[in-house]
């Protein structure tokens, strides 16, 4: 009798175990919830024996675990059909970008590598001993755009680079969308009395522009599942959550707009 109460104890800690709750966050593309036939959005509630469909190439989803504020990621090698615990694969961690002045040249191309997540207004102290900036020396981005290169020269002040949203996403006057752009690239131009050179910096370069209205709802949602037992700070889980969601993140400019939205 007692082996049976035994085993059935542990088959049931298995189960519930199993049977983890998770509260989506962030979903990119279209995942569909199979047994309500459902598209995941921000708040759908999920177990770990739940089936998922992932509808559109690529598709991917940040998830938090509801009872230890753990991050995990959802995402399949390709479209079908996939459980969650097939599909779940842990958070990447903190990757932000160190801040402080960009000293050498390695610093400036590895700094700007992939995708970049800017929230209003990036600023970046470079060494002018290596990049100077003024009117006959910047840096610009080389984008295609519909199949079009177009160069948009980037703004600076004194020493220190500036990235924003509606001077870099803008054709003609009118706005446009990161997803028209299918290649960017960082560029130096510089004229020295008659000698122009320009130079490649990173072809890799993405920024990514969140739409932070809708981040900021995503951030409510995510603080509400925060441990007591959190050993950082609220920014350190915001900011970790971003990099998972969006991209690589430079921390000095997600705390600018955290302090703006959210009491630490």
């Amino acid at each position: 009798m007692k082996l049976f109460t035994l085993s059935f104890l542990l088959f049931f800690f298995i189960q519930v175990a199993y049977s983890q709750n998770y509260k989506v966050i962030h979903v990119n593309g279209k995942i569909q919830k199979m047994s309500n036939k459902q598209l995941l959005d921000r708040g759908s509630g999920l177990k770990t024996d739940d089936k998922l469909n992932y509808l559109t190439q690529g598709a991917r989803a940040v998830v938090v675990d509801a009872d230890a504020g753990k991050r995990m990621i959802l995402e399949n090698a390709s479209t079908g059909e996939a459980s969650v615990k097939a599909s779940m694969s842990p958070s990447m961690g903190n990757i932000s970008s160190r801040s402080g002045s960009l000293l050498q040249r390695l610093d400036v191309k590895n700094h700007f590598q992939g995708k970049y997540v800017i929230l209003e207004t990036l600023k970046i102290p470079i060494n002018p001993q290596v990049f100077p900036q003024n009117d006959t020396q910047f840096f610009f981005v080389r984008i295609v755009y519909k199949g079009e290169p177009i160069n948009k020269k980037l703004f600076h002040h004194a020493d220190t680079l500036m990235i924003h949203k509606d001077s870099l996403l803008r054709v003609d006057g009118k706005p446009i969308n990161n997803e028209d752009i299918t290649e960017m690239h960082l560029m130096y131009y510089s004229k020295v009395n008659d000698n122009i050179t320009t130079s490649s910096i990173s072809d890799s370069f993405y920024p990514v522009f969140p739409d932070l209205q809708e981040l900021k709802k995503e951030v409510e949602l995510l603080l509400t599942t925060l441990p007591k037992d959190y050993d950082k700070t609220k920014f350190d889980f915001v900011n970790g959550y971003i990099q998972d969601a969006y991209g690589k993140t430079n921390s000095e400019n997600i705390k600018v707009w955290f302090d703006k939205n959210f009491e630490e």
